[in-house]
């Protein structure tokens, strides 16, 4: 994965009014980030603005900016082989991140809810965005788990879905034939939830009554690059 940095906000001394310090246990997280990403410069940078940063920004803003701060004069990143395969475990399988042991895994793994979608959710859409809507029509939830998703190789580093994901069968009555797209997967249950993700299909998916849509094991993929 590539990643470009931009020059991050900066108001002068006269424009920054005092906030409200983060809270300290927030610092070992981000600094772990800012260690990995930028090496001893992006450490030492990160503990000098942590020292210095004031204004009326947000907190995870603050640290943001922080961050980006140690990461200064990095114009192009890649991520390591081992830090890409951390990276996925720690989404996928709720494994903590091997190269930055303060950044652990959750102490509930919970799920990562698979949707289709009947056109592309889009970056700034939800998981309700375009989502499918045939009778029974309901997400799937995929556990953070080995059980649940597959992580392998080397640049790309490769996530699938490690049984299958069967959606419901399609019920008579609403608006069929229904043509699926795309698939996301996201936060929640149901409802407006955030997305993670999205990508189209490799084929569209047309939904008649008593269809029963589903993805074969290993069909659902994420690659990191």
């Amino acid at each position: 994965m590539n990643v470009s940095l931009s020059t991050p906000l900066v108001l002068s001394r006269a424009e920054r009014p005092r906030v409200v310090p983060p809270p300290v246990e927030w610092r070992p997280v981000m600094l772990a980030i800012a260690e990995a990403m930028g090496g001893p410069e992006g450490r030492a940078e990160f503990l000098r603005q942590w020292a210095e940063v004031e204004g009326p920004f947000p907190r995870l803003y603050r640290f943001g900016q922080a961050i980006l701060r140690g990461l200064r004069g990095i114009a192009h990143f890649s991520w390591a082989n081992a830090g890409e395969n951390s990276l996925w475990e720690l989404f996928f399988n709720n494994t903590a991140f091997a190269q930055a042991p303060l950044i652990l895994a959750s102490s509930s793994a919970g799920s990562i809810f698979v949707a289709t979608h009947t056109a592309t959710p889009g970056q700034t859409g939800n998981q309700q965005t375009n989502e499918s809507g045939y009778p029974n029509y309901a997400r799937v939830a995929v556990a953070r788990s080995g059980a649940g998703w597959t992580i392998t190789g080397n640049n790309p580093v490769v996530a699938e879905n490690a049984a299958a994901i069967t959606f419901p069968t399609s019920g008579s009555g609403g608006t069929t034939p229904e043509s699926e797209t795309y698939f996301s997967m996201g936060q929640e249950t149901s409802g407006a939830g955030v997305i993670y993700g999205f990508a189209a299909l490799s084929a569209t998916l047309v939904v008649n009554n008593g269809i029963t849509p589903s993805f074969a094991i290993d069909a659902a993929t994420c690659n990191f690059t």
